[in-house]
């Protein structure tokens, strides 16, 4: 920054050379010396052409100082936006991978321990479905073996009853 001040203060100092020159140049034609005309137009058109090549190059300069910069702005603003952009789209891409995976985990985690369960209820279920068909045979089994010897009991009391209650009566009759 400090070198373009100076360039342009060359610049301001080469303008009022010139304009000091052509002064001089107009001082002259009025005076009517040809020598010194001469001179100075010689000294006019150095001037002049040191100033044309002066101002291209200082105008080159700007132009390639400027778009060097401007490309270098941009050349950082893209750098930057891919990097921020690739940034986030990984951190994302990571964040979707990691909490898809932890889902997954966890869905196959109650998944298969709702199938064990499941299936431990329903083997718990079809035990207890037997194990109650199979007492309720027993108790149904126990229940008419039961009525079975609790009426074949009281038959044979009643039959030996029966049967004794007859003795008497045929011994009585007899």
């Amino acid at each position: 920054m400090l070198l373009l001040l100076l360039l342009l203060l060359l610049l301001l100092l080469l303008l009022l050379l010139l304009l000091l020159l052509l002064l001089l140049l107009l001082l002259l034609l009025l005076q009517q010396q040809q020598q010194l005309l001469l001179l100075l137009l010689v000294l006019l058109l150095l001037v002049y052409y040191f100033y044309k090549y002066y101002c291209y190059y200082y105008y080159m300069y700007f132009y390639y100082y400027f778009y060097y910069y401007f490309f270098s702005y941009y050349y950082y603003y893209f750098y930057f936006y891919y990097y921020y952009y690739y940034y986030y789209y990984y951190y994302y891409y990571y964040y979707f991978y990691y909490y898809y995976y932890y889902y997954y985990y966890y869905y196959y985690y109650y998944y298969f321990y709702y199938c064990f369960y499941y299936y431990h209820y329903y083997y718990y279920f079809y035990f207890y479905y037997y194990y109650y068909f199979y007492c309720g045979c027993c108790c149904c089994c126990c229940y008419y073996y039961y009525l079975y010897y609790y009426f074949y009991y009281y038959y044979c009391i009643l039959l030996v009853y029966t049967f004794s209650v007859d003795m008497t009566l045929l011994d009585r009759n007899l």
